[in-house]
Order: C-alpha cells, then sequence, then structure tokens
C-alpha cells in the first residue's frame, strides 16, 4: 500500500543488494507504493550497516501539497519512478544525498511551484512537467515553477551523473 505521511519522523534503513556501491533499485511495497505527503514530514532512508552505497528507494508517484518534507538519503537515493502532483507549493527540504523525480511534475494547472531547500541534490527528470505561477504577476506574468534556497537543482537521470549542475542559488 500507499505510505502516508501526516507528521513526525520516518526512518527506513534497508542493506539490499550487493555490499559494494553499485547502482540498484528497491521498490517500496510491490512497486506500486506511492509517497502522499498530508503534513510536515521527516523522511530519511540510508543504510544501517555495511558499506552499502547508491541503492534507491523507490516509490511509484509522490502527491505532495503546502507542507514541508524533510528528507535525507545519505549515501542512497530516495527516487520517485512515476508522477509528482502538487496539490499545493511543497518546500522540499532535502538535506543531504539524492532526490530523483523520475517522472512529470503537474499541478493540475493550479499554479503551484516547489521550494528546494537543504545541501542535498534535487534531480528532475522528465520534459513533460506542467507546472509554476509562484509569485505570478509579480516576478513576471507566468511567475515562477521552482526556487532554489539551497543545494543543487540538477537536470537528468541521477545514474547519468550529469557534470553540469545547475547552481540557482550562485546565479
Amino acid at each position: 500500500g500507499d505510505v502516508t505521511l501526516y507528521s513526525g519522523t520516518t526512518n527506513v534503513r534497508m542493506d539490499l543488494g550487493t555490499n559494494d556501491n553499485i547502482r540498484q533499485r528497491f521498490w517500496m511495497g510491490t512497486g506500486s507504493a506511492n509517497l502522499i505527503v498530508n503534513g510536515g514530514s521527516t523522511f530519511s532512508v540510508d543504510r544501517s550497516s555495511g558499506s552499502y552505497a547508491n541503492k534507491h528507494l523507490v516509490f511509484n508517484n509522490f502527491t505532495i501539497g503546502s507542507s514541508t518534507l524533510t528528507s535525507s538519503s545519505g549515501s542512497y537515493v530516495l527516487e520517485i519512478f512515476g508522477g509528482t502532483n502538487l496539490t499545493g507549493t511543497p518546500l522540499l527540504n532535502h538535506t543531504g544525498g539524492g532526490l530523483l523525480l523520475n517522472g512529470s511534475i503537474n499541478d493540475g494547472g493550479s499554479g503551484q511551484a516547489i521550494i528546494k531547500a537543504g545541501g542535498g541534490d534535487l534531480w528532475l527528470n522528465s520534459a513533460a512537467s506542467s507546472f509554476g505561477g509562484l509569485y505570478a504577476g509579480t516576478i513576471g506574468a507566468k511567475g515562477l515553477g521552482i526556487v532554489v534556497n539551497g543545494g543543487l537543482l540538477r537536470f537528468g537521470d541521477l545514474n547519468s551523473e550529469n557534470a553540469t549542475p545547475m547552481n540557482l542559488a550562485a546565479i
């Protein structure tokens, strides 16, 4: 089933796959589990022992409103394989490791944005997204889709290790 966060802290520790740094994906549930955030929450995924690294904890889809999701993945990657549905303007405070949104990001035409904070990398890997509108009319006709307050915003697949990060905080 789905994992729904209302508040508090959820820690996932997994020592799966090979005890090395070879990239491997591990699906939450049977591959159909979605991550739903309905309130300010903290979600952490990492290993509990060994030298496991570059393992991906994968959810199918991601739904979040105007909540803060503080996440960290240490030597692992928190991955959303399917789409991201914005029902509000969330603060994604990813503090370490990688957060990979593979599918399209949509707000259903409601003009939402993503505010990215924390020192971890946020990867966007879809050219089919349709969202944005934060500060519309103030910063321009359409407004902003992403506001970066910390860390790096990267485009592409984390597995490709795109060597050209886009550090918007420095622009």
